[in-house]
């Protein structure tokens, strides 16, 4: 749930149906290929491109966490 709230997911939600499934892996999969695509490899950096959902916002939470410091 934090790493929505600092993602800014809550912004773009319907009021009605919240933060969907789909809208959070979406924002997921764009902040991984926004902060870790490989221009030289034309791919996700390695070390991300295998992670489960679960690792990769893990991965994420320490990023921002390290951010924020």
């Amino acid at each position: 749930m934090e790493v929505a709230r600092m993602l800014d997911m809550f912004d773009d939600c319907d009021p009605d149906y919240g933060l969907t499934d789909e809208m959070f892996r979406e924002t997921i999969d764009q902040y991984v290929y926004d902060n870790h695509y490989d221009d030289e490899l034309d791919d996700i950096a390695a070390d991300w491109s295998n992670l489960s959902l679960e690792d990769q916002v893990k991965k994420i939470y320490e990023e921002l966490q390290e951010e924020k410091k």
